[in-house]
This record gives structure tokens, sequence and C-alpha cells, in this order.
């Protein structure tokens, strides 16, 4: 990349918060990757007939059907498989990454990190009935075949945006084969990292203002930017830029990889992010005056075009919910307010995790995996901090006391469940395991000791 090159790069990032690098990965690269997703789909789906694309999928996330999750499916690298490896060295190693990075953030690129494997499904035309209400039909109960039942997709509601919440500098997603217009692209506000950025106590930690919640519901009025892009493109954008996945209204699948990016110094560029004076400032700003006085908000508003249906659902969220709750999965409702919770995590945090799937026993990460089957159960710390299960699982910030602490955990549970403790730290693979263990199923009562 040339002086002239980066100079540019380094305005366009600053201005609109995204570059799109063509041609970053070659055509090998990405088909290998494309292969790599094909092992995780589902044995009924054929990859050259569209038509079997339908059905439950199991991701990392959730077991749900492409209309209830948007066609989005999340893939994480659970056995570290070569193919994964080294295209994260790549991507590592790659000068024009590597650049890229240098431009948009002024420092070194120490790390990248794969998050997953991130295919979007077509959106069907015709879902069944049982998908229309949320699974909540009795796929045993006497009757009509629920499942051959077919009905003609409702309308879709816009998808809204958000943040990342992990301690990340810049995410970067690379399309592993041609996306065109309304092919689940990569949506984005742009200009929108300006105003947010200024919404946080932190630059790498999630710890929202009170600003952040009326800067949120301001841009989401307006409409986003959809980013198509060919085989082995990259966009590579700010963490604070409010961004989305897409409808994918293609017949064939959106097929992405996206990757974290860390830089060298990140506590120190935290610090001088906070001592900045005229940051300082602009955040007071946003906290005492709101949105009305700040010019960088009336600038990001000029950027966009507004979507009234947006507005509306952004001003009337019961309304969005109300609406959205009648195909809600259960499970998917269960694990969004857990996401939520685990969000507002920060450094030397202390948490509790009660999860269903034991292939993640000794991860440090917070996410409750699982989510099979739904169990009842309470946790109580010391004798009195108390918190419930969500959906069959459990994920609380807990208050420990220096020596040793006593966590009841009491209830049914429908299957084994399994126990970590966590004190957080950032990155999260940095985090420590304080404790693991196992909750047989049925009814049962388990006492832990930890000791800090």
């Amino acid at each position: 990349m040339t002086v002239a090159d980066e100079q540019a790069f380094a305005r366009a990032f600053k201005r609109d918060g995204y570059v799109i690098i063509r041609g970053l990965f070659d055509a090998d690269q990405c088909r290998e990757m494309i292969d790599t997703i094909w092992t995780y789909m589902p044995p009924h789906f054929d990859r050259d007939d569209p038509r079997t694309w339908t059905g439950k999928v199991q991701d990392c996330c959730n077991n749900l059907p492409p209309y209830q999750r948007n066609g989005l499916l999340r893939f994480k690298d659970k056995h570290g498989f070569r193919k994964v490896q080294a295209f994260r060295r790549h991507v590592f190693t790659g000068s024009r990454v590597a650049d890229a990075f240098a431009a948009a953030t002024g420092r070194s690129l120490e790390r990248a990190h794969i998050r997953g494997l991130h295919p979007i499904l077509p959106m069907p035309r015709w879902i069944s009935l049982n998908e229309a209400v949320g699974n909540r039909l009795d796929p045993d109960a006497k009757g009509p075949d629920r499942a051959r039942i077919r009905l003609p997709r409702p309308p879709l509601l816009p998808i809204p945006g958000h943040l990342d919440a992990h301690s990340i500098d810049v995410l970067m997603i690379a399309y592993l084969d041609d996306v065109d217009a309304n092919g689940g692209g990569l949506s984005v506000w742009p200009g929108s990292h300006r105003l947010l950025r200024d919404c946080f106590e932190s630059r790498s930690d999630f710890l929202p203002t009170t600003a952040y919640k009326p800067a949120m519901r301001f841009v989401q009025r307006y409409r986003p930017t959809q980013l198509a892009g060919r085989m082995g493109d990259a966009v590579i954008f700010d963490r604070h830029l409010l961004h989305t996945n897409s409808f994918n209204f293609s017949h064939r699948i959106r097929q992405a990889i996206l990757i974290d990016l860390f830089g060298e110094g990140c506590q120190e560029s935290d610090c001088a992010w906070q001592r900045d004076t005229a940051g300082r400032r602009r955040r007071a700003a946003l906290i005492t005056h709101g949105l009305r006085h700040s010019d960088i908000a009336r600038q990001v508003g000029q950027r966009m075009k507004y979507h009234p249906v947006r507005a509306f659902l952004t001003r009337y969220p019961k309304v969005r919910g109300w609406i959205s709750e009648i195909a809600k999965d259960p499970t998917a409702k269960a694990r969004r307010a857990l996401s939520a919770k685990i969000r507002q995590r920060r450094e030397g945090d202390i948490w509790l995790v009660v999860s269903q799937a034991r292939e993640f026993y000794d991860s440090p990460k917070l996410d409750s995996y699982g989510l099979k089957s739904r169990g009842a159960y309470g946790m109580r710390v010391n004798g009195g901090q108390s918190s419930r299960s969500i959906g069959g699982s459990l994920v609380e910030r807990i208050d420990l006391v220096d020596g040793c602490n006593r966590i009841e955990i009491d209830g049914r549970f429908s299957v084994d469940h399994f126990v970590r403790v966590i004190r957080t730290h950032n990155p999260i693979s940095a985090s420590d395991i304080l404790y693991c263990g196992t909750i047989p199923a049925g009814r049962c009562r388990a006492e832990l000791e930890i000791s800090t």
C-alpha cells in the first residue's frame, strides 16, 4: 500500500467507519473455506439443490430453521481444523491486512482471531405452520402433520443494528463467494461510529453511558447501506460502527467469515482515549445535553436516508416485540436475554455459568452453550445474592468475598448441566476458570465452595 493509498484509506475509514478491500483473498482459499462450511451443514442439505436448504440447523447458538434466524448461521472453529488455522495465519501475515489495520488505527497488528464462519441461507418463500408459531406445536400431538402444512412467509421486519461487545479494535468480514445486492451482504450505517464511540466510558470495553440508548435510537431511524462484493473481497470496519446482517433473497448461500483484529498497545490506547480532553467534552455534552446540540449527530443524520418503518419500530419497540414474539422460538428468546446480560461484563468480574453442552466445559467464554431443553432452577451466593435460570441455562455476575464462598444451586435439571465459575479478562480468552463441575439430571441441590 503506497503512502497515497494509506492516506485515502485512513480518510475513508475515519469518515465512513468502513472500507472495502477488493481481492484480499484468493479464490482457492475462499473455496477451501466454503468446503469447510459445508462440513457443518445438516446431512439433508444438498449443496447443489437449494430446495433442500430448509428445516432446523444446529450451529453454535441455536437449532432453528432459516426463517426464525433471519437466515444467519454461526459456526465456530471447535476442533481447530487446519484449514481455518491456515486461513487465520494468512490473515495475520498478509501485508495488505496489516497495512489496512495500520492505516485505520495508527497501530501495528498484533493478532487476528477468527470469530466464526457466518453463512446466510436464502429466506424461504414458504414456511411450516410450526415455524410460524415459534416451534410451539407438539410434534407428537394427534391430528394433521403440522410439518406438512405450509404457509406463505409473513412480511419481514427490518433487522435492527448492533455493536459487538467484544474487546476488539477492528472487525473484518471476508466474502468467500460473490455477494450481490439483496444477497445477504453486511449492512452498515456510514459514519455512525463517530457518534456511538462517544457513548462509552471505554474505547475497548462495552461500558455504555446514559447517552448510548438515545444515540442508538437516533441512528436506527435511518436506512443502512448494504455492501455487496465479489469472492475474496473483505470489509474492514470500526467496532463502534452500527451494523447488522441482511436478508438473503438470492438463490445461493451468502458465504463469509468474521475476523477480529487486535492491535499492539490496546491498554495504552484506551488510556490515551480516556485522557483526550476533546473526547471527554463530547462525551460529557452527550450525557448532559443529549443529541439536540450535537454537531456530530446532525452530520451523521444528514448522510443517511430516513426510513419510516425503522423509525416507527424504534420509537415503539413494544410493537416490534409483539410482532416478532409470534414466530420467536423460546430458546432463541432465552439466548438473547442471556446475551444482553453478558454484554455488561467488565474486567475482573466473576461470573457463574450453568450450561447444557459438555464440549465447552473448559471454555473461558460466558456463553451458556446448549439450551437443548428446559429446566427450572435457581442459585444463591453466600445466602444472599440470588438468580433464576432462563430457558434452562443461567449466566450471572456474582459478588464473592475474600476467603471461602458458598454457591447453592437448587432445582429441576432436565439433562446433565455443567457449571463454570469464571473471572473475566480482556481478551476473553485470557479469562480464568475458577471452577468446573457437573450437576446430574433430575431434582438436585448442589453446593459449591469457591476460594478467592
